[in-house]
């Protein structure tokens, strides 16, 4: 049976005089589905929603003078949270940071850690959080082990970290998931294969917002004169022959930058990726062809490195909105 509690202010523990108090929450925890604390300095609600594989605790709470939280974990913890409002302070060990309303950590805390928290008096605070238990983040780790292998290496191996030092934003994709599984109760019987298939989503998107913050960490804005020349190497060489158009890999290898720094590079020197930038040029090409030249379609084709004149038509019709032969007969000005 689930239970709901309330804990008021008498039913504290008072440590001394400096108003800190102790509460066991752990039984509390387990038992219960909803615990509502309510003392001197303000209000905290938790749900719980405990399963086999994982934990789900909803939070909310709003306090009348700053407030410091602090947290002992019985055991290892490996885990997402989000904050849905407020700002919310948290210290883990060396690691710091200040949490606002719409960002997001992915964590992994050993069980000697400990974790303090940090309120600022009378702003409204909520997050969710998702704690993986060991055997099942085991399995994910060796069913996924490109993007949670490494991670659960060091989860198991007692680390404590966050897999990106800052907080991710968290996305609109993510706000809907979280929704849904806060409703979950609402698939009656589904309920728990529908909240675990929300979760492996979230986790997913996650891992992928990892991937990202950690591909971008080493595709830094460019600043000296020879990385803009290898960005205008690689236009050069993007170009050259359209029939035989480089990949990034190899316009990677040709100019000498990694992938990551030549994509984002391209994008900031010429305002769109690569891919962009060659179906611009492709196009413009093919107008000023029709327009100045008597070529035939097929040729102007080729020579804009399509092989297939009817993938060149199509291409240029979601380009212009008309196909090649409509467009040299109207001689329309774009």
């Amino acid at each position: 049976m689930r239970l709901s509690v309330n804990i008021h202010e008498n039913d504290m523990m008072c440590l001394n005089n400096d108003g800190r108090f102790v509460l066991d929450i752990k039984n509390i925890y387990e038992e219960s589905e909803a615990v509502h604390i309510n003392d001197k300095l303000g209000f905290s609600y938790f749900k719980f929603n405990n399963t086999d594989n994982f934990n789900i605790v909803e939070w909310q709470g709003m306090f009348t003078d700053d407030v410091r939280s602090t947290a002992n974990a019985s055991e290892s913890v490996f885990g997402l949270n989000f904050i849905m409002d407020g700002v919310v302070g948290t210290e883990i060990g060396r690691i710091k940071e200040t949490c606002k309303i719409g960002t997001n950590g992915f964590y992994s805390m050993n069980s000697e850690s400990v974790r303090h928290t940090y309120f600022k008096k009378n702003i409204f605070s909520s997050s969710l959080s998702i704690a993986f238990h060991k055997h099942y983040l085991e399995t994910l780790a060796n069913k996924y082990p490109v993007f949670l292998g490494e991670a659960y290496k060091r989860f198991d191996s007692g680390e404590t970290f966050k897999l990106a030092t800052k907080s991710q934003n968290t996305s609109l994709e993510m706000i809907h998931i979280i929704s849904q599984i806060k409703n979950a109760h609402l698939m009656g019987n589904a309920r728990d294969i529908y909240t675990e298939s929300k979760v492996l989503e979230l986790l997913a998107l996650q891992v992928q917002n990892d991937i990202n913050y950690k591909e971008n960490l080493n595709c830094n804005r460019f600043k000296s004169i020879s990385d803009i020349e290898k960005i205008h190497e690689a236009k050069r060489l993007l170009i050259l022959d359209l029939n035989q158009s480089p990949t990034i890999p190899e316009l990677s290898k040709h100019v000498g930058i990694n992938e990551c720094k030549l994509k984002y590079g391209f994008k900031e020197v010429y305002r769109k990726t690569i891919y962009q930038y060659l179906f611009e040029h492709k196009m413009n090409l093919a107008r000023e062809l029709l327009l100045d030249t008597g070529y035939t379609i097929f040729e102007i084709a080729y020579k804009c490195g399509y092989d297939d004149a009817g993938h060149f038509s199509n291409a240029f019709k979601r380009k212009y909105g008309m196909n090649p032969r409509e467009f040299r007969r109207g001689r329309a000005t774009y």
